[in-house]
């Protein structure tokens, strides 16, 4: 397996993102994976995964764009490191955010999928 697979997925979660299609997000996460937001416990499982981006696809203006700057696999374990940008225009208000993201993926007998999605944001708390 090799980085451009990798990549490759990455590609096709940023077209996921950009058409709204929650099912193929989610298909991306081992079905115990986790989605690890700033402030708030893990989102573990498909179940809690899909709530969390139906929030996020829900939002108001919703755009997101990952970039990937870094990708290293090792057997059945890959990294890709990158950063984001997330808009949305709520009616309180637009906003941007950027940060930086981990995606932990493990090849499994159905494919790459995400063990653990974290994001972390540039700004500062509060």
């Amino acid at each position: 397996m090799s980085e451009d697979q990798i990549r490759s997925i990455g590609n096709d979660w940023n077209e996921f993102i950009n058409i709204g299609d929650i099912d193929s997000i989610v298909a991306l996460y081992a079905e115990d994976g986790q989605f690890l937001i700033p402030g708030r416990p893990a989102i573990v499982g498909t179940d809690a995964i899909r709530s969390a981006w139906q929030g996020l696809l829900a939002m108001p203006g919703f755009g997101l764009v990952l970039t990937p700057e870094e990708v290293i696999v090792d057997g059945t374990l890959a990294m890709d490191r990158g950063t984001y940008r997330l808009s949305a225009t709520p009616p309180e208000g637009d906003f941007v955010d950027t940060g930086k993201y981990l995606v932990a993926w493990q090849r499994t007998a159905a494919g790459w999928r995400v063990r653990a999605d974290m994001i972390n944001s540039d700004s500062a708390p509060g």
